[in-house]
């Protein structure tokens, strides 16, 4: 069975033609599709969003690549989308905000505690938060949510996922 991978906003920046400084990041990206359950949060879309249209001052052709990401994302089914609207993840981010008051860390944190094997994210305030969480069972997260989330960097996904031979 394959893993379910939140990935973090950060990772679908280049679907809608925004750059990432990760070494190999394309090529890695369609094997860690191919390997992997992915998945991502409606709310990075949203974000990705703020971030073209703000970017699209400077670069206009943005704001089509974001239509064509969208478009893609809409049409491939490779990444599964989780509405962040959910009551089960608007509870657990709003629990989450007491300890990071960054809306969308908490929100793709909820996502993942709730639907995720692995956390991907390059944030060290959503690494410690994790774990946190992990230590500090039930105070934060609903009853039903997975009892291990793993939070790791692309690098590690990447070294992890291609270190077993596939």
């Amino acid at each position: 069975m394959k893993n379910k991978i939140l990935l973090d906003t950060t990772y679908l920046l280049p679907i809608f033609g925004v750059s990432v400084d990760i070494k190999n990041f394309s090529s890695d990206f369609n094997k860690v599709i191919d390997e992997s359950s992915v998945q991502a949060s409606s709310l990075s879309l949203l974000e990705i969003k703020f971030k073209i249209l703000k970017l699209s001052r400077t670069i206009p052709k943005l704001k089509e690549r974001y239509l064509e990401g969208i478009k893609s994302i809409h049409l491939a089914k490779e990444i599964d989308i989780i509405n962040f609207y959910l009551p089960e993840i608007e509870e657990a981010s709003i629990d989450l905000y007491k300890h990071h008051k960054d809306v969308f860390d908490c929100v793709i944190l909820a996502t993942a505690l709730k639907y995720s094997d692995i956390l991907v994210t390059e944030d060290v305030v959503i690494h410690s938060l994790a774990k946190q969480i992990q230590r500090e069972k039930g105070e934060i997260r609903p009853k039903t949510f997975h009892k291990k989330l793993e939070t790791i960097t692309w690098k590690k996904l990447i070294q992890s996922t291609f270190s077993r031979g596939t």
